[in-house]
């Protein structure tokens, strides 16, 4: 793991997950020591010798941690935030500087309650239901640790949400990180149209692009996006529409990791347009996609 062409890559995407992760990050879910190393570098006491030395460790266990860990740095399990930093963690309280005012205390507080206060409320739902707390609030617009796929949250999740088929392509796996968007049907996958729906790919080969195919029975303006230049098309009612989506990723711990992200303008509840139908879900579009490969251009 430590020499190999991607190292330098795969480290650089890490850090970020790593500081601003939206499932593990560093500043969302233990921002009372991001105050406190903003506190000690504002501070006099940053020319401390024992404190920078006690930074220095802490950066060090860090960098240690996702070199030998790059695809399990956060611990698994399931649960927000970084299991294994809580060994090191502590140390960082060390290096406040004397005389901190209370509002540096109430500023730790709020910023730490952003992402954790759901947590903190309902202890017992967020450790049962662990991959609900990002499923809404500030943590939607953090970025999605590609590298993490088979550790996050959403594993623990029943109904099955992690490494679901697509189809009938068992080298194409999704993760459905929200309940925006549904396991694929015969006829192929509903995406919602109560909001954004984030879903990450794994295929077995690189995919240079998605050959994709969207219909909906009412009018739409639909978005998609597979990491790279998000595609916007408009679907007429009853309209069937194909299309390319670029695709851009990351290779991840066996194969190649990509975001999905679908957006639909316009919803649509089944059993209100046809009182026959049982479904009352909000749907918004139907997919249908083909992964083409990046190295032969063939899927």
């Amino acid at each position: 793991m430590l020499f190999n062409r991607g190292l330098p890559s795969r480290f650089a995407r890490n850090v970020e997950y790593f500081l601003i992760g939206r499932h593990f990050g560093f500043i969302p879910y233990f921002f009372p020591g991001v105050v406190a190393i903003v506190l000690w570098l504002a501070s006099g006491a940053r020319r401390d010798s024992w404190r920078i030395l006690t930074f220095a460790a802490f950066s060090g266990s860090v960098i240690l941690l996702l070199l030998l860990l790059p695809y399990t740095w956060s611990g698994g399990g399931g649960p927000p935030g970084n299991r294994y930093l809580f060994n090191s963690y502590p140390t960082l309280f060390f290096l406040l500087p004397p005389m901190v005012a209370s509002w540096h205390g109430v500023l730790a507080f709020v910023g730490g309650a952003l992402f954790t206060a759901k947590m903190v409320a309902d202890p017992f739902v967020a450790a049962k239901f662990t991959w609900l707390m990002t499923e809404k609030g500030p943590a939607r617009r953090l970025p999605v640790e590609l590298t993490m796929a088979q550790d996050l949250p959403v594993m623990l999740a029943q109904p099955l949400r992690g490494r679901v088929q697509y189809r009938y392509d068992p080298g194409l796996l999704l993760y459905f990180l929200d309940q925006n968007a549904w396991p694929p049907e015969p006829e192929g996958m509903w995406t919602s149209g109560a909001g954004r729906a984030d879903i990450i790919v794994r295929s077995a080969e690189p995919i240079d692009h998605l050959s994709m195919e969207a219909e909906s029975p009412i009018g739409t303006v639909l978005t998609v996006r597979l990491g790279g230049r998000p595609v916007t098309v408009i679907l007429s009612p009853g309209s069937r529409l194909t299309f390319d989506v670029p695709a851009s990723g990351i290779r991840g711990r066996a194969g190649f990791v990509y975001l999905l992200t679908t957006w639909s303008s316009e919803g649509f509840i089944p059993h209100l347009r046809d009182p026959q139908s049982g479904d009352y879900r909000n749907l918004g579009a139907q997919l249908r996609f083909r992964p083409v490969i990046a190295s032969s251009g063939t899927p």
